[in-house]
């Protein structure tokens, strides 16, 4: 019982550690929030999810290997499409292509997802035809 009651603990507080640092996600200190409930309870996936949003909200690609880490702490549909879009942000649409498959399969009624695959899709059929002309 005092294991689960610890357990349960750690959890509550860095579970408060992310709601602080969401409330100071637009500077530093939101990040170390987080990395304080990564720290608190590593099994918790919402600071991971929450400090890989703020990473890439800071151009830092590391936020993927954040998101990912919750992806696997978590359930969380959006997880998939922040990855798919921070690939495509980061100009690797061929893994975004991947991620994007992957959101439309678990989140199929996202219309946000499909529309920007379909936009991903387009880009790179263009891309593909510009580089077959250059041949």
């Amino acid at each position: 019982a005092f294991i689960a009651t610890l357990y349960i603990t750690s959890f509550t507080l860095s579970s408060y550690y992310n709601n602080q640092g969401l409330l100071y996600f637009q500077n530093k200190k939101g990040a170390e929030y987080f990395k304080k409930g990564i720290y608190i309870c590593p099994h918790n996936g919402l600071n991971y999810f929450s400090l890989g949003s703020y990473l890439l909200n800071k151009g830092d690609k590391k936020g993927i290997d954040y998101i990912k880490i919750s992806l696997r702490l978590m359930g969380n549909s959006r997880a998939y499409h922040y990855i798919a879009r921070a690939y495509y942000d980061f100009g690797l649409y061929e893994q975004s292509l991947q991620w994007y498959k992957k959101a439309t399969f678990v989140r199929p009624d996202n219309k946000n997802v499909r529309k920007e695959m379909e936009i991903l899709l387009e880009e790179l059929k263009n891309e593909n035809q510009y580089l077959h002309k250059k041949r």
